[in-house]
């Protein structure tokens, strides 16, 4: 992994991330788009399919109420690549264990030029974390000796 994190100008408190994510009442909001392209061919999103996508990461597979019941045979005529993550939405569900193979699915849909819809049923939990994980490894842009020298 490669992560290089300065919090002394970002301090954020759970409290304020709430804030930004919730009404006057205290409920959060949903999602006011079905996806919304986080970072170049990344789309993060719900469970309707993104238009103009190669991959599909499917953060919720399975066959529950809490799932998105979607596989490899969902999409097998579309020309789409699928990849599952056979997650439980509970407290205990450790999603770390799967942060590198979805980052892997990820790197090989940018290797390929190619846009990946990152979702599960709501948009908002298990796929924002695997996508913030995945941008975490990204080593930062090398850049040019001038913007080096002004940094």
């Amino acid at each position: 992994f490669y992560l290089e994190l300065n919090t002394t100008d970002y301090e954020v408190s759970v409290q304020q991330l709430n804030d930004l994510l919730t009404d006057e009442n205290g409920d959060f909001f949903m999602p006011s788009k079905h996806f919304n392209e986080v970072y170049p061919g990344i789309l993060l999103g719900n469970e309707p399919v993104a238009t103009n996508v190669t991959h599909i990461l499917n953060a919720a597979e399975g066959q529950s109420d809490m799932h998105v019941n979607t596989d490899v045979e969902f999409y097998a005529d579309t020309g789409i690549i699928y990849h599952g993550i056979p997650d439980i939405d509970t407290d205990r569900f450790d999603l770390s264990v799967y942060f590198e193979e979805a980052s892997n699915f990820i790197d090989r849909t940018m290797a390929m030029q190619g846009k990946v819809h990152v979702h599960c049923q709501k948009g908002y939990g298990r796929p924002a974390a695997l996508v913030i994980t995945h941008l975490m490894r990204i080593p930062p842009p090398v850049l040019p000796a001038k913007q080096q020298a002004g940094r």
